[in-house]
Parts: C-alpha cells; sequence; structure tokens
C-alpha cells in the first residue's frame, strides 16, 4: 500500500461528500447496503454521493443497478467500473465504506485509511480489528442500513470528525507500510484463524 496523503479535506458543510464502496460487486460485499444507507441518508438532509467501483458485470451488480433506477437514484448513486488508478480515484473520495459480511484481511480499508478517508465499516472480522469505533474511523452493525445511514449522516454534519478520522486513519494505517508490518500482518492473520 502507497501513502496517499490528503492535504486538504471536504470541510465546507455546504459541500456534498463523496463516499466510495471498492471491490467485486457481489452480495457478500454489501454494495446494497451501502446503496440504502446513502438513500436514508439523503432522505433526511444530507448531500451524499456513493461511488461504487468494481467491475459492472454479474446477477447481483444488476440486481442493485435496477434498485438505482428503480428508485431514481442515479444523481446519488454512480458505478464507476473497474479502475486501475486507485490512488487517484480515492484522492477524490472523502469517505470509505466497507460493507463485506467478512473481510479476511482488511486491506481495502487499510488501503482507504492510507489515502485519508473517513472510513466507516461493518463491525466484523478484520475490519473491527482495524478500525477502532470514533477513533481511526466508524463500524455499524453488519447489514444494519439505518445505523449506517446514521453514521453517514453525522460525518456529513460534522466535517471536523470527518477529517479528525481520516488523520487518525491514516496515522495507524502507516505502520502497516513500515518495516515490521508483515510481521504484525502475519501475527494479525493467526490470531483470526
Amino acid at each position: 500500500p502507497i501513502l496517499n496523503r490528503k492535504t486538504n479535506f471536504n470541510i465546507d458543510p455546504d459541500n456534498s461528500l463523496k463516499a466510495t464502496i471498492i471491490g467485486a460487486i457481489q452480495e457478500g460485499k454489501g454494495q446494497l447496503v451501502a446503496i440504502k444507507a446513502v438513500e436514508k441518508a439523503n432522505k433526511s438532509g444530507a448531500k451524499i454521493e456513493l461511488h461504487i467501483c468494481g467491475k459492472k458485470t454479474g446477477s447481483y451488480y444488476n440486481e442493485v443497478n435496477n434498485y438505482v433506477k428503480d428508485h431514481k437514484l442515479s444523481d446519488q448513486i454512480y458505478f464507476d467500473g473497474f479502475k486501475t488508478k486507485m490512488n487517484k480515484y480515492r484522492s477524490d473520495m472523502d469517505i470509505g465504506i466497507v460493507a463485506s459480511k467478512s473481510e479476511a484481511f482488511g486491506r481495502v480499508t487499510v488501503e482507504g485509511m492510507l489515502s485519508n478517508l473517513a472510513m466507516i465499516g461493518a463491525d466484523s472480522a478484520a475490519t473491527s480489528e482495524l478500525i477502532t469505533d470514533n477513533v481511526t474511523g466508524l463500524l455499524y452493525k453488519n447489514g444494519d442500513i439505518d445505523e449506517l445511514a446514521e453514521k453517514l449522516v453525522y460525518l456529513y454534519k460534522d466535517r471536523k470528525k470527518l477529517k479528525e478520522l481520516a488523520i487518525n486513519g491514516f496515522d495507524f494505517a502507516k505502520k502497516f507500510t513500515e518495516g515490521n508490518a508483515a510481521d504484525e500482518i502475519y501475527d494479525m492473520i493467526t490470531k483470526l484463524n
């Protein structure tokens, strides 16, 4: 993982926030949960765009895409397709969402932190090992659309907190790029098994 430090954060409360969910568009990754949470957050007065990064193929993609069409959400949900220049992609975002039912090792979480994204993750497996709630990111109950929506609204309203979580997450994740990272990762993986 490469350090992708931000210099300016989206702290103007009038600006909409950009959230991203990155990875294969599959049911286990929770894209639909994220979409419904953003829809709900926006209904309660937030202005959040959700950018979905992943190949636009398969039956689950079709299901998710139909939900967006049926609920007329194309002005808030964007399917960005598969990307290769991930640092450039992330540098345009404010929030990273990890909605997976189970992440073995939270690479997406660490990479989001290293791009100074405020990370919001489902409280399961490796995600809760990496995110200390309200310190290096926010955790919500796995699959709980209402709670994820609340966390999004919270960051939309409190830009100081958004920036604080992004900076704390970055400082925490930096250690995975240093020399002792391999040992730490090995220890973490063996603890999870």
